[in-house]
């Protein structure tokens, strides 16, 4: 039995649901103010990904890459098995 792969080529359907997601604000940091109190920013990994690379700063670099791999191969594997549904036997 041989394992495919096919489910990973890079298609429209699964490349614009990841940038899409990997453009929501999904990372949240909570920072505690001086003063008392706390504040919230969200951030956007994609801006993340760009800030990071535009400062030469690899290991969080890589890391939202890797993040960004990860939302790919599930998008692409979600993708695959509602297509084989769907498909008629």
């Amino acid at each position: 039995m041989r394992i495919s792969f096919k489910f990973l080529k890079p298609r429209l359907t699964s490349i614009i649901p990841t940038i899409i997601i990997f453009s929501l604000p999904i990372l949240k940091e909570r920072v505690r103010l001086p003063e008392g109190g706390y504040e919230i920013f969200r951030f956007r990994p994609i801006a993340l990904i760009a800030s990071y690379f535009q400062e030469q700063e690899w290991y969080p670099f890589f890391l939202m890459v890797g993040l960004f791999l990860f939302i790919y191969l599930a998008i692409s594997l979600v993708i695959a098995i509602i297509k084989s549904q769907i498909k008629p036997s």
